[in-house]
C-alpha cells in the first residue's frame, strides 16, 4: 500500500508532506528550547525538558522513516541526480540516528544531569536545525524538477 502510495504521488508532492513534517518538527524543537531556557533560569523542570525531547527524538525518528518511504517519490523527477540524492540522505539519516540513540541514553534517569543536560538537548536541536535547512536547500527544492527538464540540454 504504501509503495503504491508514493508511486501516486508526484515528486513535488513527497516533497511538500516532507517539508511539512519539517514544519512540525520545528514546533517541537521550539518547545524543547523553551523547556531548556526555563529549567536553565530556574533550576527545575528537568523531567519536564526530558519529556519533550523524548517526543522530539521519537517524532524526528519517525520523521525519518517517513522521508525514506516518500524519498524515491520526492526524487523520482530529478534524472542523473535522484539516486546520489537519495544516498547522501541515506548516509545523513544514519548518522542522525545515532546521534539519536546518544541522545536518548543521555536523558534517561542514569543519564545527564543538570547544566550538562541543558548542554546536550540545545546542541541536539541545533544540529536537527542545521540538518533540516541542509536538506530544505539542497535536497528539498523544487528547483530540482528543473534539473529533470536540464538533465537533456533543455
Amino acid at each position: 500500500m504504501l509503495a503504491t502510495m508514493t508511486e501516486e504521488i508526484s515528486s513535488g508532492e513527497a516533497r511538500d508532506q516532507i517539508l511539512s513534517q519539517h514544519a512540525v518538527l520545528r514546533r517541537l524543537l521550539a518547545d524543547v528550547v523553551d523547556s531548556a531556557d526555563r529549567t536553565a533560569a530556574s533550576g527545575e523542570g528537568f523531567e519536564t525538558l526530558r519529556e519533550r525531547a523524548r517526543r522530539l527524538y521519537r517524532a524526528l525518528a519517525a520523521h525519518m522513516d517517513l522521508e525514506e518511504r516518500l524519498l524515491p517519490a520526492a526524487l523520482r523527477d530529478v534524472i542523473g541526480w535522484g539516486a546520489m540524492i537519495r544516498e547522501e540522505l541515506e548516509v545523513d539519516h544514519a548518522r542522525q540516528r545515532q546521534i539519536i540513540e546518544l541522545a536518548i541514553s543521555g536523558i534517561g534517569p542514569s543519564g545527564l544531569c543538570g547544566a550538562a543536560l541543558i548542554e546536550s538537548v540545545r546542541s541536539f536541536v541545533a544540529m536537527l536545525i542545521v540538518d533540516m535547512e541542509s536538506e530544505e536547500r539542497s535536497l528539498l527544492q523544487g528547483d530540482l524538477d528543473a534539473l529533470s527538464s536540464d538533465s537533456h540540454g533543455g
